[in-house]
């Protein structure tokens, strides 16, 4: 029972978790957004499917028809989501990765300027 009650107050922290992380992001993060909010919610769906389920079992009322397909179906989108999660963390990494191999690589040989070079670069007027 408390679980039932609990439920909204559980919902609404989740849900603000968004609103904590994503509040202020611009444009390019908004996919991000998206997947982490349908996330959120594939999670919230598949508790709120265990406590209906625990309420017919209780009651002992035969459980609603279309349960076990939403069930199957959260369960499906969740695992789609985690995939898509994983591949995207995979690529930032690469992506970090490569971002530092090329700043080592250019502390190890800045660039060499000839005084022409130099000179061009320093003329101020």
């Amino acid at each position: 029972m408390t679980d039932i009650l609990t439920f909204p107050e559980y919902a609404h922290s989740e849900a603000s978790v968004l609103n904590d992380e994503y509040g202020y992001d611009d444009p390019p993060d908004y996919p991000q957004f998206f997947s982490d909010r349908q996330r959120i919610y594939v999670k919230l769906g598949l508790k709120a499917l265990t406590l209906a389920e625990r309420l017919y079992e209780h009651a002992k009322i035969e459980p609603h028809d279309q349960g076990a397909d939403m069930r199957v179906r959260l369960s499906e989108r969740q695992a789609e989501l985690e995939t898509k999660r994983a591949e995207r963390e995979e690529r930032i990494a690469k992506h970090r990765a490569n971002e530092n191999d090329v700043f080592a690589s250019s502390i190890a040989s800045p660039p060499v300027l000839d005084q022409p070079q130099a000179s061009k670069l320093l003329d101020l007027s």
